[in-house]
């Protein structure tokens, strides 16, 4: 690079990279088989802890149990004449900053209706689909019970039900990464499984539709694939996220239900918008049992592992902050990192001067010490705050990617192979070293990179 100051965000283009210590493709250890690494599972468990506030609402609390800083989401479930709601409140420490996401789900009614022209959707707009409206408005008391998932980590169960036992909701919350019903759970989320139970139908023939509300200070948008799609413990999911403080809540279902023991197809229909909530209708197909599973949580929060190329362990010492692997395993190849700053210097003359390494690229690349110390406050807390990875992998995941990277400005994006990597692996230096080593030829072109390491290759060996 033959500018001294210049902005560079260097994108994850990889999900696999981004995820690799947490998807099913990179387990070193499982010795609970659930399909999850258990270095990955330890850093990412948390303490819950569930009250009673009233009869007819119930908070909890999911506590990150490892890190310094706090992390926490709370739940507060509350059922009666209004439906039955899950309230989200995320909050996150990053320094002195703090940051935090509301959003609401509420389950209000289930209609019946006639579906008139076949698309299979109520649309509350035509007066000739509705047939009628049973509003859930009066519940049961909460059931609440608990399972072993193992010596240090609990399965909570909560069930609430409607008096006439129509609907029937079964809210799971785990400490730990578990399966739950044939699904993958994680500990940033909640599983909302619907029943649906002897409706008492006017018409056998027509459909039902679940009257959902969503509300947020922000919009909530519609995105292809989910967290879990994406990590690859769980296919045919939709969702919808809202965006607040850059930390991303959701609303998940699988794209089918279980109806009388069969697989239907759920749709969504048109949302409607009034002020800061959103309807929509969930729509099934006519049966007089129907099972389905949604999930309410936050995305992206995950924390990754470090994996020392010396010893091939995970390094749990930095389990409160999210890093992301340099070191890959050579399945992979590393696309790219995120360095985001005001202004940073291409150098790497720290470690030609510290390792007694030829530095005739001193001409070409200015050391700047105080941009360089900036740079790395401003990459060092990026990287390390995962919930930006999701947003960034985002963009790539549109047909007008392009256009996206167009609108954000002056963007240099640099791409590292594999033999890179391994080339920095010979080195005997410590891992620390060779990460920030990695951090500095980020901010060089590939070929200054190549140079360089060549270079030092013939110096040293």
């Amino acid at each position: 690079m033959r500018k001294t100051i210049y902005y560079i965000i260097a994108i994850l283009l990889v999900s696999v990279l981004i995820f690799q210590s947490g998807t099913k493709t990179s387990i070193a250890h499982d010795d609970d088989d659930d399909g999850v690494d258990d270095d990955f599972e330890e850093i990412n468990e948390r303490d819950i802890d569930v009250e009673f506030e009233k009869v007819d609402e119930i908070e909890i609390e999911a506590i990150l149990r490892r890190g310094t800083s706090r992390d926490e989401i709370e739940y507060e479930l509350s059922n009666n004449t209004n439906g039955f709601s899950i309230e989200t409140e995320y909050e996150i420490e990053s320094g002195s900053e703090e940051f935090e996401l509301e959003f609401e789900i509420k389950f209000v009614s289930i209609v019946e209706f006639n579906d008139t022209n076949g698309d299979g959707m109520y649309n509350d707009t035509d007066p000739s689909e509705f047939v009628k409206e049973l509003k859930l408005d009066d519940f049961q008391k909460t059931i609440y019970k608990n399972e072993s998932l193992s010596l240090e980590n609990t399965l909570h169960i909560l069930i609430v039900n409607t008096t006439d036992g129509v609907f029937t909701s079964y809210i799971y919350i785990a400490e730990e990464f578990a399966i739950v019903n044939g699904t993958t759970l994680l500990p940033t989320q909640m599983k909302v499984d619907i029943e649906i139970n002897d409706f008492p139908y006017n018409n056998t023939n027509n459909l039902l539709a679940l009257n959902t509300t969503l509300e947020s200070n922000e919009d909530y948008e519609e995105e292809d694939d989910t967290e879990d799609e994406i990590r690859g413990y769980s296919e045919e999911e939709e969702w919808l996220i809202t965006t607040m403080n850059a930390t991303t809540g959701f609303f998940s279902w699988n794209t089918t239900a279980m109806v009388d023991d069969e697989p239907e197809d759920v749709l969504i229909g048109n949302r409607t918008v009034v002020g800061e909530d959103e309807g929509m209708y969930i729509n099934y197909q006519n049966g007089t049992h129907i099972y389905h599973d949604p999930k309410v949580g936050v995305a992206w929060i995950l924390k990754s592992i470090v994996v020392s190329p010396s010893s091939g362990k995970s390094d749990k010492s930095k389990a409160g902050t999210p890093t992301i692997p340099i070191f890959l395993t050579p399945i992979y190849i590393l696309a790219a990192v995120l360095i985001i700053g005001a202004s940073v210097a291409a150098s790497s003359i720290y470690y030609y001067k510290k390792k007694n390494l030829p530095g005739h690229f001193d001409d070409k690349i200015g050391l700047k010490p105080s941009i360089l110390t900036m740079r790395d406050k401003f990459s060092g807390d990026i990287l390390a705050d995962s919930r930006f990875k999701g947003e960034l992998l985002q963009i790539f995941k549109e047909e007008n990617a392009l256009d996206k990277i167009s609108k954000l400005g002056d963007i240099n994006l640099t791409v590292i192979s594999e033999d890179f990597l391994e080339t920095v692996n010979i080195f005997d230096w410590e891992y620390d070293e060779k990460e920030e080593f990695i951090k500095e030829l980020l901010a060089l072109t590939p070929k200054e990179r190549k140079e360089i390491l060549d270079e030092m290759k013939e110096s040293t060996f």
